[in-house]
């Protein structure tokens, strides 16, 4: 089976900045082993897209660990749709409101 195409919503490319960013600024090469995990979860997600657990209306949901993140994904046709990277601390009515459901 030919892998899908990994496509990666505004949303999630600029948590996934915002992250490298905060982590490299509080000590450096945090954020490159962030990126790291990132493009391995992202490598996990085109080899067997349908491994991370259904979560809401068409969402699936990959645990970033050991980051407490949630990669929030939905799968289109031949495309994964990477659609946000959430802290999954958060209460989980924002969470929500964040993927618009």
């Amino acid at each position: 089976m030919p892998r899908l195409e990994l496509v990666v919503l505004l949303a999630a490319e600029r948590e996934i900045l915002g992250l490298y960013q905060a982590l490299e600024e509080h000590r450096p090469g945090l954020g490159a082993n962030f990126i790291e995990v990132i493009e391995t979860a992202f490598e996990r997600l085109k080899s067997h897209p349908e491994h991370a657990p259904a979560y809401r209306r068409g969402y699936r949901r990959l645990l970033i660990r050991p980051y407490h993140l949630g990669l929030f994904y939905r799968l289109e046709g031949r495309r994964i749709v990477v659609v946000d990277l959430l802290d999954l601390r958060q209460e989980p009515a924002s969470i929500l409101r964040r993927l618009g459901l």
